[in-house]
């Protein structure tokens, strides 16, 4: 069977062998198929496809201070709309008026603030760092048709966000 050169866009592991983001693979041609059509990754361009580096990422890196090279960055240079994609377990949610593409999620968890655990049943968002305004804390979000005030954010480092609701209410509530 014919070998095609392929470039992973996310890193994966096939039960197999695990690819890193952004190296060069030769794959059989079936697997090549299944991990372009899933967009796990894309077919290497002819003069790339020809390296000498083309078999497992072989390549020479320059790497950064901790000797770890350009894999571990191509790691967090991943597209993360993946995990948001409302065809798998996300939905639309508005945010500033704006659609965007979250997890909305109603888990009943420990909010441990200040140190102390409190118990928090309050509605949360899980949303691309990129999809965040500025000025997060001052936006209103409508999720499920209703409306909500920004609590608390929680970055993970990676480039998602964990956005604490608080729902707005039309009228008092003593």
């Amino acid at each position: 069977m014919a070998k095609i050169k392929i470039i992973p866009t996310r890193s994966f592991f096939d039960g197999e062998q695990t690819f890193a983001a952004g190296e060069k693979y030769s794959v059989d041609e079936s697997a090549a198929a299944v991990y372009i059509r899933e967009g796990w990754a894309v077919e290497a361009p002819a003069k790339e496809a020809e390296s000498p580096v083309a078999d497992g990422g072989e390549a020479e890196d320059s790497g950064n201070a901790s000797g770890e090279g350009a894999a571990r960055t191509a790691m967090f240079n991943e597209p993360l709309n993946v995990f948001t994609n409302p065809a798998d377990f996300g939905e639309t949610v508005m945010i500033d008026g704006k659609e965007v593409n979250a997890i909305f999620d109603r888990e009943f968890m420990t909010d441990s603030g200040f140190g102390v655990a409190v118990a928090n049943a309050d509605p949360q968002i899980i949303v691309t760092e990129d999809d965040l305004p500025e000025d997060v804390k001052s936006v209103v979000v409508i999720a499920r048709g209703k409306r909500y005030a920004v609590a608390e954010t929680d970055f993970d480092g990676c480039g998602m966000v964990v956005v604490q609701l608080r729902a707005i209410h039309d009228k008092p509530t003593y």
